[in-house]
């Protein structure tokens, strides 16, 4: 039910912010387009600060944009966690795996997901030696 709240809520947020929010992506001006994760427009502030940092790099060595350990103190905050809990890895393909192999799991446990997710992210659940139940939505 908290997950459904959470759901409508964020929809809501989107809605009513809609056009803030296509304004970070300028293609959206002449284009629509749908994130499929494997590669995406960026957003504008993330495309500024890329070119600030290669530009910076490319004139003096070294960049003023803080790092703040890779946004892990934030992250950290965000879900409750301490910031040495946090792991940066290559992509979510291997965030995923770590995540299903590390976690124990309670005898009759499912992994609920949809066949319309992507396939990286439901094969870590496919291990049999997991011993949870992936059931697909379809």
């Amino acid at each position: 039910m908290l997950l459904i709240w959470i759901a409508k809520l964020w929809v809501s947020f989107v809605m009513e912010n809609i056009e803030k929010i296509r304004e970070q992506f300028p293609i959206t001006r002449n284009r629509v387009f749908m994130n499929h994760a494997a590669q995406s427009p960026l957003p504008k502030v993330v495309a500024d600060a890329v070119c600030k940092c290669i530009d910076e790099f490319s004139n003096f060595g070294h960049t003023s944009i803080e790092w703040h350990n890779g946004g892990k103190p934030f992250f950290a905050k965000l879900i409750g966690a301490k910031t040495e809990e946090i792991a940066l890895v290559e992509n979510t393909s291997i965030g995923m795996n770590i995540a299903a192999n590390v976690l124990r799991y309670p005898q009759g446990a499912k992994i609920v997901t949809t066949d319309l997710e992507y396939p990286s992210v439901v094969y870590p659940w496919l291990r049999k030696r997991l011993g949870v139940e992936v059931l697909l939505i379809v």
